[in-house]
């Protein structure tokens, strides 16, 4: 059955880490796993994100149009009968942000 599990987090939470162990486990299960990181810094989009300082709205979305990016992608493992995981900070920039603006 064709998977994408998504572990999102704020920055340093060990999204990483458990995509990796849980992707590990997978495999060795036999199933065929490629492993997905949003923001992906390669991306023209989101590198704009590291150029300049952009209030928690304006990133979120950058974010996202960073992820709609990857929906051919996604689309074309599922299917393949692949499992696609994948770390996202998506949803978390956005209530930083308002700490950091006080609201």
């Amino acid at each position: 059955m064709p998977t994408f599990i998504v572990f999102e987090g704020i920055t340093g939470s060990g999204k990483k880490t458990q995509i990796k162990n849980l992707s590990e486990k997978l495999v060795e299960r036999g199933k065929i796993v490629t492993m997905i990181s949003f923001p992906n810094f390669e991306t023209d989009i989101a590198k704009v994100t590291r150029r300049g300082s952009f209030d928690p709205f304006t990133l979120a979305l950058l974010y996202a149009a960073d992820r709609s990016q990857y929906q051919e992608r996604i689309k074309a493992l599922l299917d393949k009968d692949e499992t696609g995981t994948a770390t996202a900070i998506l949803h978390t920039k956005v209530p930083e942000g308002f700490h950091l603006t006080g609201l």
